[in-house]
């Protein structure tokens, strides 16, 4: 092959990598918007907050939560997960980098990027009730238990998808 040929090879080969990344790169973007779009959803549920979110997955009341404690807390509100997913989670939020999620780095978490929504949620307080062992999302609404796990499997989704994009 000429050495123009070649050229013309390496530049096409570039172009369509640099293809490939800006797409992947879009996808992630379009990810984090419906991630953001869907916290917006359930601050926007009057009964939301992430004091009794936090309650669901601490059983054990040690403040902390493992992936473990997530995963099973989600199994117990009918959201089936795999373990990677969740691990990931953990991972991206858990700021101190020991392996668990206390109450700030969870509600940091759930807590939208746009200021107003972000201060709608960081101004309710947590409820007193107890949470049912049996249906631990009975602290929510409904509406807002559904919103709630919709949020969670998109937060988790993406994670995924962001793993799989590194």
């Amino acid at each position: 092959m000429s050495a123009g040929g070649s050229r013309r090879f390496d530049s096409s080969v570039q172009a369509e990598t640099e293809q490939g990344v800006l797409k992947m790169l879009n996808e992630q973007v379009t990810l984090d918007r419906q991630v953001e779009s869907a916290k917006g959803a359930v601050v926007m549920q009057p009964d939301f907050n992430t004091r009794d979110a936090f309650r669901i997955f601490d059983i054990d009341q040690k403040g902390t939560l493992s992936a473990a404690d997530i995963k099973y807390g989600l199994a117990d509100m009918g959201v089936h997960v795999t373990a990677e997913d969740v691990d990931l989670f953990v991972q991206r939020h858990d700021k101190n980098r020991d392996g668990r999620l206390d109450y700030r780095e969870f509600a940091e978490a759930f807590t939208p990027q746009d200021p107003y929504y972000a201060s709608i949620l960081a101004r309710r307080p947590g409820s007193q009730r107890r949470v049912n062992p049996y249906r631990k999302d009975d602290l929510f609404s409904h509406s807002t238990a559904c919103t709630f796990k919709e949020l969670f499997r998109t937060m988790l989704s993406t994670e995924g998808s962001a793993e799989a994009t590194r």
